[in-house]
């Protein structure tokens, strides 16, 4: 890097130090919440502090904020959100906030016995100012997105190196990122030759996911994505695995129920009860069929030798290669489906490679991905929970969904769409009134159905 781009990178990690160093310092003055009275959806707002860019002014926003929303997903290498601020007092004006503040939100769930959440954030734009008829207040929205995402912004990445892709990506972390939350790097297979031209962190990573192939898991699905634990370099079909294994072992609080009895009182309503849910998405065999999800190949020409290679990918073969999502469940399709409408290629893609290069089968990994992202896109949910602090993109939770049956003649829990999910996405919806309410939509998908029979 440059001596301009080493000394701005200097300063900025001296200013989010001293940055931590000042919010620690007044943070927790404010806290609003509930006594022992605690119920489902109520929230401890700790504090939701502002602070300019030079640290010279603090202000806390507790009593300011309206609505906070917070979202996260594992197809976001950075976390945004949105305040809602009811101004009576000219701070837009007299702070003044002009997009380059810092905001730190900590909150925690009554009751957790783990450490608040905390998200700090820099304010990137002001949004939607709106006065009322006597112009005596403002309401305005503070869109603010991970500090990181800046830097990222006045930065590019130009390497050529030979190694690992998890080793690679750690370097662009450190050397152009330059963070100081965690980074947690699932391990790649092979050694490659890459040169980097002119990207932004950012987006070398996002080039180097599309690269990586893990020697463990046959997807190979690599995302990189950051929650309030750190930045993550990791692969889908290994979440779902091992966090579905936590479930069945029964380690785990994170199971959620449709309970119509809520309803009717608020002694019915506990923490885990599902306030609605919706499945956008439950099997779409036409777009999986002509996506290649059952059948797709990669033609591979090598520009040395000239020869030509084909990589097919067949479902009725390759899907228990896969790791799935429970021990008692199967496919999104019965075989007899996947014989009858696997046989035919529909997707075939071309790439060239080099054989005096070092050798990692990137159209092998093309085929399984192709077809492993389309069996994550047949099976997508959306529910509505009451907030708990502790969940977060990455994590797999358990659903007990009704069915349209009478209980009588069955268990009432839907047997197809039940079990192990993991999420995708969250929004943390905080409603700043006179008792704090917190909410979650969580968007969650799942590879496979239970108990299917073919």
């Amino acid at each position: 890097m440059s001596l301009i781009k080493d000394i701005f990178s200097s300063v900025e990690k001296v200013l989010l130090g001293s940055l931590s160093s000042a919010l620690s310092s007044i943070e927790g003055v404010n806290i609003k919440g509930v006594g022992r009275d605690f119920r489902p959806g109520d929230i401890e707002l700790i504090d939701i502090i502002l602070m300019s860019e030079d640290q010279q002014r603090a202000y806390s926003l507790i009593s300011n904020a309206a609505t906070i929303d917070i979202y996260e997903s594992i197809l976001s290498p950075t976390m945004w959100c949105e305040l809602t601020i009811a101004d009576s007092s000219g701070l837009l004006q007299n702070f003044p906030i002009i997009g380059e503040e810092y905001v730190k939100i900590v909150f925690r769930t009554p009751g957790s016995s783990g450490e608040p959440a905390e998200y700090l954030m820099r304010v990137n734009a002001v949004l939607n100012k709106q006065a009322n008829e006597s112009n005596k207040r403002m309401t305005y929205t503070l869109q603010c997105c991970s500090a990181e995402l800046i830097t990222n912004a006045k930065l590019s990445v130009t390497l050529t190196e030979s190694s690992n892709i998890d080793a690679i990506v750690k370097r662009i972390v450190d050397e152009y990122v330059e963070t100081e939350k965690p980074l947690f790097v699932e391990a790649t297979d092979g050694i490659e030759d890459v040169r980097i031209t002119n990207l932004s962190p950012y987006q070398a990573i996002d080039f180097l996911r599309q690269r990586a192939v893990s020697n463990r898991y046959q997807s190979s699905s690599f995302c990189f994505y950051e929650n309030r634990k750190g930045l993550h370099f990791a692969l889908i079909e290994k979440m779902l695995d091992e966090g579905a294994r936590i479930v069945e072992s029964g380690n785990t609080d994170k199971i959620f129920f449709y309970d119509t009895a809520r309803k009717d009182s608020l002694e019915s309503v506990t923490m885990r009860n599902i306030i609605a849910f919706n499945q956008i998405q439950f099997g779409d065999s036409i777009s999986q069929v002509a996506s290649g999800g059952l059948n797709n190949e990669v033609q591979e020409f090598d520009l040395i030798t000239g020869d030509l290679r084909t990589v097919t990918y067949t479902d009725n073969i390759g899907s228990d290669e896969f790791k799935s999502s429970s021990s008692t469940s199967s496919g999104t399709h019965t075989t007899s489906f996947t014989r009858r409408h696997g046989r035919e290629t529909t997707v075939t893609r071309t790439r060239t490679t080099r054989s005096d290069r070092p050798l990692i089968d990137h159209a092998e990994k093309m085929t399984k991905l192709q077809a492993y992202a389309q069996k994550i896109a047949q099976n997508i949910m959306q529910i509505h929970i009451y907030g708990d602090s502790a969940i977060t993109i990455g994590d797999v939770v358990e659903l007990k969904l009704p069915s349209a049956v009478d209980t009588s003649t069955d268990s009432g829990e839907a047997r197809l769409t039940s079990g192990s999910y993991m999420v995708s996405k969250v929004r943390h919806m905080i409603l700043n009134n006179d008792r704090p309410q917190y909410t979650q939509a969580l968007e969650l998908i799942k590879t496979d159905l239970q108990e299917v029979s073919s």
